[in-house]
């Protein structure tokens, strides 16, 4: 890390990729979040590609806020604007990425992270984890667990499954109705 300009009232910090010699992020971040840039970093470091040069990163932007687990809802879709970024918000915090390799987090306190990712290493799936790594850090504490439940797993045969216990209601030909789910945490 290091300040961009004597009169500045921001810092530059950079994240290096896996093998060390490749920047793999530029990040920009102000004294309202200086507290957090640790743990930031440290996330960003943990999802950076083994190299990187300096393209746009692979990532389709609509992918990465289906995969992220810091989305109250996947149901509402895509919100993609004209510049081809997406956004999403949460409870404290919002979040927007752009096809560039840019992304930008907010909360509602005014603390901002910000960056540029660079290399094409950058996929989906990572991109995703870096704006979970923020929007957990920035969004109000009872946002911070959010939790999804799964679809149920419905009609089914007993013998068909090692796990029946022959419980449930039961319909013509012998199948059994299954009604339990599975509760996720954006946690993990």
């Amino acid at each position: 890390m290091r300040r961009y300009a004597r009169s500045s009232d921001f810092v530059r910090a950079s994240v290096r990729s896996r093998n060390g010699r490749d920047r793999a992020a530029l990040l920009t971040l102000r004294p309202e979040a200086y507290p957090l840039a640790p743990a930031w970093l440290d996330a960003i470091a943990q999802a950076a590609p083994e190299t990187a040069d300096h393209r746009h990163p692979s990532a389709a932007m609509s992918s990465v806020r289906l995969l992220t687990r810091m989305t109250p809802d996947h149901r509402n879709g895509t919100p993609r604007q004209l510049d081809g970024s997406v956004g999403w918000s949460m409870p404290g915090a919002s979040a927007r990425v752009w096809p560039d390799g840019r992304i930008e987090l907010r909360s509602t306190i005014g603390a901002e992270l910000a960056g540029q990712l660079e290399g094409s290493e950058w996929d989906s799936w990572k991109v995703a984890a870096v704006a979970d790594a923020g929007l957990r850090l920035l969004c109000a504490p009872e946002a911070r667990h959010l939790t999804r439940t799964g679809q149920p797993s419905g009609w089914h045969r007993p013998f068909d499954r090692s796990d029946s216990a022959g419980l449930g209601r039961e319909r013509r030909g012998g199948q059994m109705y299954d009604g339990s789910t599975v509760a996720s945490c954006s946690c993990g």
